[in-house]
């Protein structure tokens, strides 16, 4: 049913979850830099985190062959299909983004917040218009 890429995908989605979970657990994580220099990095962590977080749902999701999804048919490997496939994905970041900050409100020293969501959200849509990008490339050059 599953090869070995099926259950690669699965395990590094369900690990990279891990490690935001596990950061968002830990009450202080300023780096000791200057203020706004600290402020500026963390936010940056907060786009590239939730940009993988985006680029493995998307693998996780695409690598399904027949599962059936509320809204629609069956998931394809086809260019057509790539839209819902990728809004899936996002979905399913901005989703943990919330659940992110909302388990942030139960960590001493910690605060969940929506501003917090709006900058994950930046590293969502950029890694989505990246998918994007080079699966459009990628249909062009060849067959998808």
């Amino acid at each position: 049913m599953f090869n070995k890429k099926t259950y690669l995908n699965y395990f590094l989605l369900i690990f990279w979850m891990g490690i935001i979970f596990y950061l968002s657990s830990q009450p202080d994580l300023k780096s000791g830099l200057e203020s706004q220099i600290d402020f500026v990095l963390r936010k940056m962590a907060h786009i590239a985190e939730y940009g993988i977080l985006t680029f493995l749902a998307w693998r996780v999701f695409l690598d399904v062959k027949e599962t059936e999804f509320p809204f629609g048919n069956s998931v394809f490997k086809t260019v057509s299909e790539m839209p819902r496939v990728l809004i899936y994905a996002i979905i399913f970041s901005i989703l943990y983004a919330i659940s992110d900050e909302y388990h942030q409100t139960f960590v001493a020293g910690r605060v969940g917040g929506a501003q917090d969501v709006l900058i994950d959200s930046v590293g969502i849509v950029a890694a989505g218009v990246w998918i994007w990008r080079k699966a459009r490339k990628i249909s062009l050059n060849s067959k998808f």
